[in-house]
């Protein structure tokens, strides 16, 4: 809301928070309260400028006194953050936000000499409580993952041993050592000689099994680490400012189930360094060496380095990363806007993912359109499905084929052309070789029909041609494609890609470019696309799509996508909006739908083609049904 009048008189406003933060949270690493809002005395929305409050004794009461102009309507938020001061030479002061009030609409008064004097709640007024979650303000984080039995032992006797892990951050700048990182003594058994924690605001590894109904919440490490056990998926998570001298130490010990209060007993050691971890995501096998300083085994370790978008400082005027409204109804979300064009011999009305198909569907109904992107050889976000197209070329057949000139058809990944290329490209269904596409006479009757150009029934349109060619009360779900494996190892699409940081920022770039004031909500399949949409942002939400056990492709490799139990888990974990569920594993497992609602997710289900359908899962309490209308 803005405010256009003119204040001169200026009166105290007394600001006092309590629920923020816990009675033990002192120390030069706690986290401090803070207010933010939208005059120039509380940074006008920009945490980099928000007033810090005091904390009053030992309670967990936070309070203070700004000028304001009497008569000006403030809105404002509380925040929980971190000040990160410098350590090193060239650091910069930065404000690491921890949670923050999210509810829709901020706190509001108006302001004069007696406003605001009772202690506020923290997340909670307007009968609602928001809480969400920082997002990444210069820093990084760093996330580990061990999964599908990672630890690999060579000898039979330590291979029917069970494993504590413990993950520490370890600086490369300060080492007694410079020849090696496990330059140990014979009587430093724990590996840790020479090097030293990581300093600054973020000395810890938090850690959270997703495997474990009770255990998927992030937490801190406890004194030996995690035990490990067969099938766990665990994922270690640490933030920092200086990846490039960051390190991990990681420590095995051996797990006494017959009397776990006492001191494990110590196995060995790795090191997981900065070259480990170049290409930002991947997967590595990281020697493991025992007390006796030489090599016993391998420990194989997922990474996924997450930068923060370049150039977004994130506003705390409006965010709907946790927000989901709630109407008489379920939404219709229409499938790639009027659905699948080939779809079990039916024809659709517009080629699907093109800004026809997506207009057509808002004008008849839908809430919500899903489409895909991806990118361009140009690296520009293009909507379209498959990650490759087929082209053709003549060429003359043989006399056993008839003699005649026939099409020949080639595989290219859409990566592998540009915008330009992409659109020039003439295109049919690799199912089906005759001519059912649209042709040229139906398209321009069409258009005149329809007041649309040529170029909305089109492939390959940009992500920004449909931002702003679709009406713009129609939402948006962002399909974000990104190749996976399946089982057995085949991959979607067999070749290099691009790096997912610069992958995912493009697209979000584009997004705040151009989407205004559009609805939008963020899926993809791949869990770790998701996890980076949602730590690169504070403003729209995601939701994981799940492929299930009961599909018609093959199925990912990837766990966290197809195991509904632990999409459910990660989904909680990483502070996602929701879930996208697959139809079937619905039908078959419905309990799921109670699972995902104890933990507050929204859900959304996709893979549904009948009425009926729709229907029974929309009563079942679906919050939106993807479809093909």
């Amino acid at each position: 809301m803005e405010n256009t009048q003119i204040y001169n008189k200026r009166v105290p406003v007394c600001f006092q928070v309590a629920g923020a933060t816990s009675n033990t949270e002192i120390g030069s690493t706690a986290e401090s309260v803070f207010v933010v809002g939208n005059s120039e005395e509380l940074g006008l929305w920009s945490p980099k400028q928000a007033v810090l409050l005091t904390r009053q004794g030992e309670s967990d009461v936070w309070k203070g006194v700004v000028d304001i102009a009497e008569g000006f309507l403030l809105e404002f938020r509380y925040v929980v953050a971190m000040v990160a001061e410098p350590v090193y030479e060239g650091d910069k002061r930065g404000i690491v936000v921890s949670k923050w009030e999210t509810n829709i609409k901020p706190r509001q008064l108006v302001v004069s000499a007696d406003c605001n004097n009772e202690t506020a709640i923290f997340g909670n007024y307007g009968n609602l409580e928001r809480v969400g979650s920082g997002w990444l303000q210069g820093y990084s984080e760093v996330r580990l993952t061990l999964k599908n039995n990672s630890i690999h032992m060579w000898k039979s006797r330590d291979q029917k041993r069970r494993y504590q892990i413990k993950i520490t951050p370890v600086d490369l700048r300060h080492r007694e050592s410079t020849t090696s990182m496990i330059g140990v003594d014979d009587d430093d058994t724990d590996g840790s000689a020479g090097v030293q924690p990581m300093k600054g605001p973020f000395p810890d590894v938090e850690i959270c099994v997703l495997t474990s109904d009770g255990d998927f919440v992030f937490r801190k490490q406890s004194q030996f680490g995690q035990l490990y056990n067969e099938n766990d998926i665990v994922v270690f998570r640490a933030k920092t400012y200086h990846g490039q001298f960051l390190a991990f130490q990681v420590d095995f010990f051996l797990h006494n189930q017959w009397e776990p209060e006492l001191f494990p007993q110590y196995a060995g050691f790795a090191y997981i360094l900065p070259m480990n971890l170049k290409r930002m995501h991947g997967e590595k096998f990281i020697p493991i060496t025992g007390v006796k300083h030489t090599p016993i085994g391998q420990l194989e370790v997922e990474f996924l380095v997450v930068r923060p978008l370049e150039g977004f400082e994130g506003s705390m005027e409006v965010c709907y990363n946790q927000h989901w409204k709630r109407r008489w109804r379920p939404l219709d979300v229409g499938h790639r806007g009027m659905g699948s064009y080939y779809n079990k011999q039916r024809i659709a009305v517009a080629r699907e993912n093109t800004v026809a198909s997506l207009n057509w569907a808002g004008k008849h109904g839908a809430d919500y359109v899903e489409f895909d992107v991806q990118l361009s050889r140009d690296e520009i976000p293009v909507v379209y499905h498959d990650f490759t197209v087929f082209i053709t070329t003549k060429r003359r057949a043989t006399r056993a084929e008839g003699g005649k000139v026939m099409d020949e058809l080639y595989e290219i990944p859409v990566k592998d052309l540009t915008v330009r290329r992409l659109q020039l490209l003439k295109m049919k269904h690799v199912q089906d070789l005759q001519a059912l596409d649209v042709d040229d006479m139906e398209v321009s009757g069409l258009v005149r029909q329809d007041s649309t150009t040529i170029d909305d029934w089109q492939p390959f349109p940009t992500l920004q041609d449909v931002l702003h060619r679709v009406n713009p009360h129609v939402g948006f779900n962002v399909e974000v494609k990104y190749p996976m494996h399946y089982q057995g190892g085949k991959a979607e699409l067999d070749v290099e890609y691009f790096e997912k940081n610069d992958f995912v920022d493009r697209i979000l770039t584009c997004v705040f470019s151009h989407a205004g004031k559009r609805r939008i909500v963020f899926s993809s399949f791949d869990p770790d696309t998701c996890i980076m949409l949602q730590l690169k942002q504070n403003k729209y939400p995601v939701m994981l799509l799940t492929q299930g056990y009961f599909g018609d492709k093959p199925g990912y490799l990837e766990p966290r996508a197809r195991s509904p139990e632990i999409c459910i888990r990660l989904a909680k974990c990483e502070k996602l909006l929701g879930l996208c569920m697959y139809a079937k594993d619905i039908k078959i497992s419905p309990e799921l739908v109670g699972m995902a609602r104890s933990h507050k997710l929204v859900l959304f289900a996709w893979g549904v083609e009948e009425n009926i359908e729709i229907l029974n899962l929309k009563q079942m309490g679906f919050d939106a049904v993807i479809f093909d209308r």
